[in-house]
């Protein structure tokens, strides 16, 4: 049964990620997210919700840090799948951590999406089908806001290049600046 799959897979990305979310690089562990991702969207509603369900409080602001994570391997790979897959977990974790924590995320999540020339409001608004009505609100919510209220500088943030590869790093504060 495809839920209890989906459940199994969680869990084992869980288990991986909670010791080192730096194995997210790992192709094998982007393939189980992927998978999750996949299953995730062709389950029933009901079966979407037991699996919201399954994931446990201290366990939420780890899968947001790996939308992050996942954005950061798309736009460094130029993978087009990614911010989907990223954009998914956002949906798991259904708002339940911090809202305000979702909102920052989802702007890395649209900042990649725009830099690799998708249509970021068609993605976001797939994936808030795919969400609970509060989930589905919020994320609708984020993608109709106007650029200058969901672009990386309106959440403090900004893309920089470390070792050839793409990061996103929180600004510094002007009082903090020599």
């Amino acid at each position: 049964m495809d839920i209890n799959i989906a459940l199994d897979d969680l869990d084992l990305i869980i288990t991986l990620l909670n010791r080192s979310i730096d194995k997210i690089n790992n192709s094998k562990v982007i393939y189980l997210i992927k998978k999750l991702a996949v299953t995730y969207e062709n389950i029933n509603q009901e079966n979407r919700e037991l699996v919201r369900k399954h994931v446990k409080d201290n366990q939420r602001i780890l899968l947001l840090s790996i939308s992050e994570r996942i954005a950061e391997i798309a736009i460094n790979n130029k993978d087009q799948d990614l911010p989907k897959v990223a954009l998914f977990l956002h949906s798991l974790e259904d708002f339940k951590q911090d809202p305000r924590e979702n909102i920052i995320y989802l702007s890395i999540i649209w900042y990649v999406c725009e830099k690799l020339s998708l249509n970021s409001l068609e993605l976001f608004s797939a994936i808030a089908l795919l969400s609970s009505s509060k989930t589905k609100q919020s994320i609708l919510e984020f993608a109709k806001r106007p650029t200058a209220l969901k672009n990386l500088n309106a959440m403090g943030l900004m893309a920089t290049k470390k070792n050839g590869k793409i990061i996103f790093e929180q600004k510094r504060a002007p009082w903090e600046i020599n």
